[in-house]
């Protein structure tokens, strides 16, 4: 069945080039890519039969092209198909030894213009309109409409478009976030569908055939996520959601679920925010709806040309008025028309309960690891984060990123953070470009170590003030250093050294041993020792004791001996008392005994001698 049309279609350059007369033209809408068009026209009712018809197309070439398709004679009435496109492709020449040309001029919806060059941006805490309106701000020469209004409108912590033209990056964004994201002929839409009203097709009046495809789909899936800041699982399932659709889907929802019967974990590879429960729940309502809607698919040809993707349509039976099939979003349709009016298309689509677009949480590129400066690294958390900036940044910053340690976990493990303008290398979890953390530190030719040699003999340590954890491989040596220079160092032949620039300072809340076999020496200018209330000197009975508490020095020793060259002094303020069996006072040359009272007794006997004795003299 085809409908009898008028056919508008014209392309702009400097000036208007109207095509009145063409064999055939099929234009493909699609909700999930570009449009394209095909239309076959001979060049000389473009440029006339008197001039180079074939040359001149080439005029044609990137210039927009308007086409408008409405019912003519038919009275059906009914809206007319409109779409605004660009010409890409020209074909001419000539074939089967005829003399007439063909020329066949083919193009794309303006949406082709966002399939640039790859590129690479990030966006920190911007909404997905923020996003879209500026990347769609910069194809205004395209003459092509926008309509952004998603659904998820709150700010997005971090994204990235990473090698992926505009195209390629917006489409992403619609599937991770269950957005629309299709060209409706006329003005791109990103979000929610502008469907309008509602378009009746009627069977036997401009459906000439239509099927419904029912299929059985599994949906019985476990999606998991890791929230880093609560270090938890976010988990959320398939069947804790209801999804009302038609008597076609709820019908297929149960049979589905009973031949899919084992649940499926999926392993979502995307960054969650503080939201990580409802962020997983509504990916999972979200995949569920998209997978539902699959179930049912309404296919068929038609002659309404108002028929166009993201409509609305409502199948009937023009014959039996109660057999009403239900409403249906349109998600792809062919438009056919030739020269002399015939009109038909064959389109596809989804019921209107269930619509939902393409959810996919697999379609992010590959992000390889690469170098990056540091840009902050006192992080707010305590989480040990850095935030650094990608050589090929500009301006702009990664989020607070986790850095890979050799050890870890709850007040415990290595802390080292690279410093502020350190390159780190940054590598990201299942190459997601929104996932990095960091893996470690290099250097460069600004930034080189000073411990490498040919025997690779040093591992070091070293921090920015220029302490040093130094180990030897050369020598077995191992040293510590402050910036200052103080250093303790063990040189590999088993002695020790502590070194000081001040003071050095041993203490615990106990006691302290110092445990050598052979000997031990104390070298300074003066040596103090000191007990608050005893010092003990040696053990056993020659133990020397210093109590300060008792102000009193106690030994005893077998012997005491003590030696001096020129005098040896012992001072009383009080009493001084020496006693012994045997108590013997000898001077070489001269004994002095003087007081003011001197007293010698002997219980038997008391003996003087001396080669002359002087009494009272």
């Amino acid at each position: 069945m085809a409908l009898q049309t008028r056919t508008q279609i014209s392309i702009s350059g400097q000036s208007e080039t109207a095509i009145k007369d063409f064999q055939r033209l099929q234009l493909t809408q699609s909700v999930n890519g570009h449009h394209y068009f095909e239309l076959v026209v001979d060049p000389a009712s473009l440029f006339g039969k008197d001039n180079d018809a074939i040359s001149k197309t080439k005029s044609l070439i990137g210039q927009p092209i308007n086409i408008s398709i409405e019912q003519d004679f038919s009275g059906k009435g009914g809206n007319p198909l409109l779409f605004k496109g660009i010409v890409t492709n020209i074909a001419t020449g000539k074939r089967g030894g005829v003399a007439q040309a063909e020329c066949i001029i083919r193009g794309y919806s303006p949406t082709i213009l966002l399939d640039d060059d790859p590129h690479i941006e990030a966006y920190e805490e911007k909404t997905l309109a923020d996003i879209a309106n500026n990347l769609l701000g910069q194809y205004g020469r395209s003459g092509m409409k926008n309509n952004v209004k998603p659904v998820h409108t709150s700010p997005i912590p971090y994204i990235v478009q990473y090698k992926e033209n505009t195209y390629r990056f917006l489409q992403r964004l619609a599937n991770r976030f269950g957005e629309w994201f299709y060209y409706n002929g006329t003005e791109l839409v990103f979000g929610q569908s502008s469907a309008g009203n509602s378009l009746l097709l009627k069977y036997g009046v401009d459906l000439s055939s239509y099927s419904i495809e029912l299929n059985t789909v599994p949906t019985n899936s476990r999606y998991v996520g890791l929230d880093y800041y609560k270090d938890s699982l976010v988990e959320n399932t398939t069947t804790a959601h209801s999804i009302n659709g038609n008597d076609y889907t709820q019908h297929l929802t149960k049979v589905s679920d009973s031949l899919f019967a084992k649940q499926a974990t999926y392993k979502i590879n995307e960054a969650l925010g503080r939201q990580s429960d409802k962020e997983i729940e509504y990916i999972t309502k979200l995949s569920k709806k998209n997978k539902v809607a699959g179930m049912v698919q309404l296919k068929g040809y038609s002659d309404n040309t108002g028929l166009q993707v993201g409509n609305t349509i409502e199948v009937q039976e023009a014959f039996l008025q109660d057999q009403n099939r239900g409403k249906y979003v349109v998600t792809s349709v062919t438009h056919y028309c030739t020269g002399n009016g015939n009109y038909e298309n064959e389109f596809t689509a989804i019921p209107e309960e269930v619509a939902a677009p393409l959810v996919r949480m697999d379609n992010h590129p590959f992000c390889e690891a690469q170098s990056a400066t540091v840009l902050e690294n006192n992080d707010p958390e305590g989480l040990g984060r850095i935030r650094a900036r990608f050589r090929w940044q500009q301006t702009g910053q990664t989020p607070w990123i986790r850095v890979i340690s050799a050890s870890g976990g709850g007040d415990k493990g290595l802390f080292i953070i690279p410093e502020k303008g350190e390159e780190v290398i940054i590598d990201f979890e299942g190459g997601n470009p929104e996932l990095p953390f960091v893996i470690g530190t290099t250097y460069n030719g600004k930034a080189k170590s000073s411990f490498g040699n040919s025997g690779n003999d040093v591992k070091a340590l070293k921090t920015r003030s220029g302490n040093i954890i130094k180990l030897d491989d050369a020598t077995g040596s191992i040293s510590v250093t402050d910036k200052n220079g103080s250093t303790m160092a063990m040189d590999g032949s088993g002695n020790i050294t502590v070194q000081s620039q001040t003071l050095v300072t041993v203490k615990t809340d106990d006691k302290i041993v110092v445990d050598a076999p052979n000997k031990i020496e104390f070298l300074s200018k003066e040596i103090h020792i000191k007990g608050s209330e005893k010092v003990i000197i040696g053990e056993g009975a020659a133990k020397i004791t210093v109590d300060n508490t008792a102000n009193k020095i106690t030994s005893a020793a077998d012997m005491i001996k003590a030696t001096a060259d020129t005098l040896h002094e012992l001072i009383c303020s009080a009493n001084m008392k020496l006693t012994a069996d045997h108590c013997e006072a000898k001077g070489n040359t001269k004994m002095d005994i003087t007081s003011t009272a001197i007293k010698m007794a002997g219980s038997s006997t008391a003996d003087i001698n001396g080669g002359a004795l002087n009494l009272n003299c």
